[in-house]
């Protein structure tokens, strides 16, 4: 199966990426529209180490609300690109990765990790590494796997 570009997209986090500095720009620029600095003020050292302290004060402050609205917006976001893309996987899946040097590997997740991750079998340096972790958005269920067995317990 082909993987499309909001997949792609997707799978390099840009949807964060781009919220985190939306967000950030958008604190630093109501910061400096309050502070309504003009080029007198630029004269005097210690308005420009107080505008400077207001940037680094409002991007901080972008930054931590970004992460924690988007807990709230982009996580559901994610959760069901994941499902799109076959997710949650289970040990014995066949996979295809989506990012990074192994794209459009096809592999066998042979683990669960933290979270809805899981690990693919690629090698084992990438598994000495722990470079074989994927979250489900990077990843994609191939149609030909193997069928994995149920857990009777």
């Amino acid at each position: 199966m082909k993987p499309t570009r909001l997949q792609i997209f997707v799978a390099q986090h840009w949807p964060m990426k781009i919220w985190l500095a939306v967000i950030t720009s958008l604190h630093v620029a109501v910061a400096l529209w309050v502070c309504g600095p003009s080029l007198t003020m630029l004269s005097d050292w210690r308005a420009v180490v107080w505008l400077g302290a207001v940037v680094i004060l409002a991007a901080s402050l972008g930054w931590f609300s970004a992460i924690l609205v988007g807990l709230f917006v982009l996580g559901p976001m994610y959760y069901g690109w994941g499902l799109e893309n076959g997710g949650p996987f289970h040990v014995g899946d066949r996979v295809r990765i989506l990012v990074g040097p192994h794209r459009d590997c096809i592999a066998r997740v042979y683990s669960l990790w933290q979270g809805d991750c899981v690990r693919v079998e690629l090698g084992a340096k990438e598994k000495e590494d722990f470079q074989d972790i994927f979250s489900p958005t990077q990843l994609l269920r191939e149609p030909n796997g193997e069928p994995v067995a149920a857990d009777v317990t």
